[in-house]
């Protein structure tokens, strides 16, 4: 573990471990307001992403190395590392809570009101940002749209083969195109082999139950040590998400049908 820490994308089991521990102790979890974990972009997006206005000291990030910089430091990636928001009252409690896992905890950020992202380093501000200027990801894109009235056919065409199959009184050949499509062939042996009980924290289990149907939601319970759930209910129409020219009516249409699948279920 130690060798390997220093690798990217290498984790260290154990201290994830550690990690998934402290945030299911109901003392921490409500401590939290916001989260974030230092995958890609490091510091500059764990952690600028938190708040709208935000100071950042990188002369206080834990490190494995002496001698980087702060542009090294901003993008710093790791997989043991959490970035959290809590009160500012509340923090000698959080770093007990932490000690009790054998984990650190260090003060690395200001929440302010300037409306700006700024990092600082060796008493210098390297990075000072407008937020309005991040949230519009560097320049603002409009175009005009015209919707011509029945240009949209997708909903009134079968599929060309099973279209060609009716044509010539070949029903059969026709049943057999369409239960080989994405949208209607099971896609059982494809769910199976996603574990579903990672975790432990499954609540439904896909083909399980009664009657081993499929499932159109994920529910799981909260990390909290609470009885309460999370669901996340979901369609995707594989054939009318590919084509460009209904590509906006397609998202419309995935979430109605979505929430259809809510209301069959309750």
């Amino acid at each position: 573990v130690e060798n390997c820490g220093a690798e990217v994308q290498k984790g260290n089991a154990t201290t994830e471990r550690k990690i998934q521990r402290l945030f299911k102790n109901p003392q921490v979890s409500k401590l939290i307001k916001k989260c974030n974990d230092f995958g890609a972009g490091g510091v500059s997006v764990a952690i600028g992403e938190l708040a709208d206005s935000i100071d950042i000291f990188l002369d206080r990030v834990p490190k494995k190395y002496e001698g980087l910089s702060g542009t090294e430091l901003a993008i710093s990636e790791s997989q043991e590392r959490m970035a959290v928001v809590i009160n500012a009252c509340d923090e000698q409690k959080f770093v007990d809570l932490c000690f009790e896992e054998n984990l650190s905890a260090t003060n690395v950020a200001s929440i302010t009101d300037t409306g700006r992202l700024r990092m600082f380093f060796k008493d210098d501000a390297i990075v000072d940002i407008e937020r309005a200027f991040l949230d519009t990801n560097g320049v603002k894109q409009s175009n005009d749209v015209t919707i011509e009235e029945d240009k949209c056919t997708f909903f009134d065409t079968l599929d060309e083969k099973t279209n060609e199959y009716i044509k010539k009184d070949d029903y059969v050949s026709a049943l057999k195109n369409e239960l080989g499509r994405l949208n209607v062939c099971s896609q059982k042996g494809m769910v199976e082999t996603f574990d579903s009980t990672i975790g432990a924290r499954s609540v439904l289990l896909p083909y399980g139950g009664k009657r081993r149907r499929p499932l159109q939601s994920l529910w799981r319970q909260n990390l909290a040590q609470t009885r309460a759930t999370q669901q996340v209910w979901h369609h995707l129409d594989l054939i009318l998400i590919s084509h460009k020219t209904v590509r906006l009516w397609a998202v419309y249409t995935q979430c109605l049908q979505a929430c259809q699948n809510l209301l069959q279920q309750v």
